[in-house]
């Protein structure tokens, strides 16, 4: 849609929605608490007084008053000087006043004012959202401003006050002086403008429209802006935002958000238009709901546009800065699912391997620390590995039993040790698949965290891989584990035989093929006949020449045979033929005799 300027009229604005709605009861269990005898008697508070006047000589009066006051008697001069402070709407220097004045000592008739300032001073610093309802003073029948503070502290706490509430707080706001006004009445007009509640929002507009520091403030455009877009007035609307959107404080934030989720509802505004501007707001204010409220909208932009990585980068920011908040429980239910969404794209394989590798070592940044990842950065790790990315395999198993470890003495995590004990052995797979062979014996050796005999097998298996594979055959022989695995048994007897220890070697290999028979690998087979050869065992020879019918499978068989079938011919029957026709390749592969 396109915009036009538009001069927003106070009465015109706040009249749309549902003019002249009837002023209601308050609706039973909602709204206001009921009014209690209060324990506290009336406050006495001087504010519209201490509010009028030159600011530096009537401060000037106060200190003149607390330097010339007894040792003993500090209390009131230092009270009269924290509800000066209120009264300017300095609420931080006000509540520096307040404290040293309680610690100084008070008289016993002093207790409803201080009662009353500690909760105007909240107010002042933006705490009224933490003060309770059930507070007495804020029922206290005798106190002018108690309706318009109570309505302004169940406001900010979240309540939604009916017409009855709202129009009792419009009236007692002529208690207050403009400083503390300056800072109920935008948020009373929003609550009034949010329910629909015309009428009082037209009184409440007014006093703000008369008021020195509201009447052309952001807060006053913004929710003009608000009652003109609650009445299908967009143009209006979005003029009244644009100008709240040129101040700085909180209230010219909202302008600015609400100009984006204007145009996007009315479609004016490209969901990348969007993101493009709310990564601009983002930074324009930081704290406070409203900071987390920005980069809530922001996250959302971010995954309407699949951009997964920067939202979980959102996500977090969000639940570091505005922990224990809603904001928090939502920005943690989105992360897990955009984590679910990365994570599985990469396993599948829809992600080109750089890319995925990209965005874990960004999420991992980020959420190393969080219940859950551990398994994801394993399943990383397992996809690298399986892609022959052995290094990057090797690191993430290392780094994701390290963090879990720390998590653990931090109190963070618990139990970890079984996969802390499974990771150790993936690292080692993947070493030993990259060839670090000596990084990965180092890591196969040593207790587990938790017994576990499949991971403890595995370990020595592969660490007897290892030495298998570098030719470290005294090494692999030194092993001797209790229960040998059938891997382990092939490398004994293949160590033996390497050192020529034909007798011992026979009998390594006596216990493959006693565990595997007629499976016997082919080049094992071959190698057992030749060993009980060498070890002078004639009758073992021939028994072993019937019993294996896979020689011929045997690389260099062929010149195993030859040598064996001159020496004694009358063993080889049924392999002749084999022999003959392969002879000259048992010479190729070094039987250079005559």
């Amino acid at each position: 849609m396109a915009f036009k300027p538009c001069i927003p009229v106070l009465v015109t604005a706040l009249a749309l929605g549902a003019p002249g709605a009837a002023l209601a009861d308050v609706p039973e269990g909602g709204g206001v608490p009921p009014r209690e005898a209060a324990p506290l008697a009336a406050p006495e508070l001087r504010l519209k007084a201490q509010a009028r006047g030159d600011f530096v000589a009537r401060r000037l009066a106060l200190l003149d008053a607390l330097g010339t006051a007894a040792p003993d008697a500090l209390g009131p001069p230092l009270l009269d000087l924290a509800e000066f402070h209120v009264a300017r709407g300095l609420g931080y220097e006000a509540g520096s006043f307040l404290a040293r004045a309680q610690a100084e000592g008070l008289p016993a008739e002093e207790a409803p004012r201080v009662a009353a300032l500690a909760l105007l001073q909240r107010i002042l610093t933006g705490r009224a959202d933490s003060l309770g309802q059930s507070d007495p003073l804020l029922s206290h029948p005798d106190w002018p401003a108690a309706p318009h503070l109570r309505a302004m502290v169940a406001v900010s706490g979240g309540a939604r006050l009916s017409e009855l509430a709202m129009l009792e707080a419009e009236e007692a706001a002529g208690a207050l002086p403009d400083r503390i006004l300056e800072v109920t009445l935008p948020v009373l007009l929003e609550a009034a403008v949010e329910s629909d509640y015309w009428e009082i929002g037209h009184a409440l507009a007014a006093r703000m429209l008369a008021h020195s520091a509201l009447g052309d403030s952001a807060a006053f455009h913004y929710l003009l802006g608000r009652a003109a877009e609650r009445g299908g007035e967009e143009v209006a609307a979005f003029d009244s935002y644009l100008r709240a959107a040129r101040g700085s404080d909180a209230w010219a934030h909202k302008g600015r958000l609400a100009i984006i989720s204007l145009a996007v509802r009315t479609e004016a505004l490209a969901p990348r238009e969007r993101l493009t501007l709310l990564r601009q707001a983002r930074w324009r204010w930081t704290r406070g709901p409203l900071g987390a409220r920005t980069l809530m909208a922001l996250a959302e932009a971010e995954i309407a546009l699949s951009h997964r990585i920067a939202a979980l980068e959102v996500l977090n920011a969000i639940g570091h800065s505005y922990p224990e908040t809603l904001y928090a429980q939502k920005a943690a239910t989105l992360a897990e699912a955009q984590m679910d969404a990365f994570y599985a794209h990469g396993l599948a394989g829809d992600l080109a391997i750089a890319d995925f590798v990209r965005g874990h070592a960004r999420i991992a940044a980020d959420y190393r620390m969080e219940p859950g990842f551990a398994e994801r950065a394993e399943a990383f790790a397992d996809h690298m590995l399986a892609n022959g990315i052995t290094g990057l395999a090797a690191r993430e198993y290392l780094e994701t039993a390290e963090f879990l470890a720390v998590g653990q003495d931090l109190g963070l995590f618990s139990e970890t040790e079984a996969m802390r004990d499974r990771l150790r052995l993936k690292r080692a797979e993947a070493l030993f698949a990259g060839g670090q062979y000596a990084l990965a014996v180092e890591v196969t050796r040593g207790p587990l965290l938790v017994p576990d005999p499949e991971i403890a097998t595995r370990l020595a298996a592969l660490r007897t891989d290892v030495y298998a594979a570098t030719g470290r055959d005294r090494e692999l022989l030194d092993e001797a584990p209790e229960d040998p695995a059938r891997d382990y048994l092939r490398q004994r007897a293949e160590a033996l035989f390497a050192q020529g220890d034909w007798t011992a070697a026979l009998a390594a290999y006596e216990d493959v093929w006693a565990g595997e028979g007629a499976a016997m690998p082919p080049a094992l087979a071959a190698h057992m006949l030749l060993a009980a050869h060498r070890a002078g065992q004639a009758e073992r020879v021939r028994e072993l020449a019937e019993a294996l019918p896979r020689l011929d499978e045997a690389p260099g068989w062929a010149a195993i045979a030859a040598r064996l079938g001159r020496q004694r011919p009358d063993i080889f029957p049924l392999r002749r033929g084999v022999i003959e026709a392969a002879i000259g390749e048992g010479r190729d592969e070094g039987d250079t005799g005559g």
